[in-house]
Formats: structure tokens, sequence, C-alpha cells
């Protein structure tokens, strides 16, 4: 496989990710807001953060493009 169609799957995959991502934790939030008990207590709260926080970290995902890169020291003995 050539880079560039590597790069090019690899834009096409996270996208897709980020995608999926907003919508499942954005319809999970959506769902513990309006849908779960009273009584589960601060347990809501943390399942909202879970989700924030993964929605931030796809976004960050998608931005910065974190790339792979391995560098083969060869030590002389």
């Amino acid at each position: 496989m050539e880079l560039e169609t590597f790069r090019l799957l690899k834009r096409v995959i996270q996208l897709t990710c980020v995608v999926f991502s907003l919508f499942v934790n954005s319809i999970l939030i959506y769902l513990i807001i309006k849908k779960s008990p009273i009584n589960m207590g601060t347990y809501r709260h943390l399942m909202i953060y879970f989700c924030c926080v993964s929605i931030v970290f796809s976004l960050l995902d998608i931005i910065v493009q974190p790339v792979a890169k391995l560098e083969i020291i060869e030590s002389k003995l």
C-alpha cells in the first residue's frame, strides 16, 4: 500500500470514528439527563463526565493528527 493511500485511509477512519463518537456520546448524554432515575445520584454525573471527555479526546485526535514514528537506533557494541 502506498503511503498516500495509507494516509487517506487513516484520515477517513479517523473522521468516521469522530462522527460516530460525537453521535453516540451525545445520545448517551441526552439519555442520562432525561431518562435515568434520580436515585442514581452522582453516578449520573460521572457518566456524563466520561461522555464529555470522550468527545473532547475524539475532537483532539482529529485536530492534532497524532502520527506514530519509529526510529531505529543501532547501538555499536
